[in-house]
């Protein structure tokens, strides 16, 4: 039996600012984690980590 997606993202993207102010945060996204695994997020400061996080918790 295949495991059950619990997290599945697809082409996310995360800007602030509009127009010439815009800069995007994150772009195309991809994640997927099934059921029982165990995911680390790694890389450099400001590479959008607790971004990521906080838009897959719902705060942002």
């Amino acid at each position: 039996m295949p495991a059950e997606n619990i997290v599945e993202v697809h082409h996310l993207k995360k800007s602030v600012g509009q127009g010439e102010h815009e800069l995007s945060i994150l772009t195309g996204v991809e994640l997927v984690v099934k059921r029982g695994e165990t995911i680390a997020l790694v890389g450099e400061s400001g590479s959008g980590k607790s971004t990521l996080l906080a838009i897959l918790a719902g705060l942002d």
